[in-house]
């Protein structure tokens, strides 16, 4: 991990070999820094190959695997186990599956893209607590639940004592939508920015910004 003269760390990317700002990293308990070796995407990349990779038919899962989608306990002839991202995961045929996706797959026939966890606890695969997303929007969700305050976007500038506001596109290139006063304001910005670009779903963005806030106005039925 690197630290420049304004405080703002950075970290270069094992996988990518690119240095990049330290959000781009997960957190990672087993690290020295506190943080993944590589960033989210080329983490994002890896495991969509293992999915594509390791998705078997459904009616090969369904001879092995049965799922509760009450309890979102699996039984079947498998052995549950916890993975190295905290997720519970099951060998099938000789091939390592993810069983929340198993479990969305159990319940609507059809493989997700991401799953998130909704309330940030990645071992309850209750099907109540599970939601086909992109990739943004799983992290996103993640970010909630590791930041108290929620504040997606909002950067503070020691320097300049503002608070910037960004998001990252598609091609992971860092884009800055204006400086503020406030991290609120900054945040609200960033929020706005990726529902205006269709990037997130409303309920991926904090509850604490209104949809007047937002610009969302209210679907009236015809």
């Amino acid at each position: 991990m690197v630290i420049d003269n304004n405080g703002i760390q950075y970290k270069k990317c094992s996988k990518c070999g690119e240095v990049k700002l330290i959000t781009a990293f997960s957190t990672s308990s087993s690290s020295s820094d506190g943080y993944q070796y590589y960033c989210r995407v080329c983490g994002s990349k890896c495991h969509g190959k293992q999915h594509k990779k390791d998705e078997l038919s459904i009616e090969e899962i369904r001879k092995e695997v049965s799922y509760n989608k009450d309890t979102g306990e699996f039984t079947g002839n498998i052995v549950p186990y916890i993975d190295n991202h905290n997720y519970y995961a099951a060998t099938i045929h000789k091939v390592r599956c993810a069983l929340h996706r198993i479990a969305w797959l159990l319940s609507y026939d059809e493989w997700p893209e991401f799953i998130d966890h909704i309330n940030g606890n990645t071992l309850d695969n209750r099907l109540c607590n599970l939601r086909n997303c992109n990739n943004r929007e799983n992290q996103l969700n993640q970010y909630r639940h590791r930041n108290s305050s929620c504040m997606y976007g909002a950067h503070y500038r020691k320097d300049s004592n503002v608070w910037r506001s960004q998001v990252t596109t598609e091609g992971n290139k860092r884009i800055t939508l204006g400086n503020f006063t406030t991290q609120r304001e900054a945040s609200l910005v960033a929020c706005k920015y990726l529902l205006e670009h269709n990037l997130v779903r409303r309920e991926f963005i904090p509850s604490t910004f209104t949809d007047e806030e937002l610009n969302i106005k209210e679907q009236k039925n015809d």
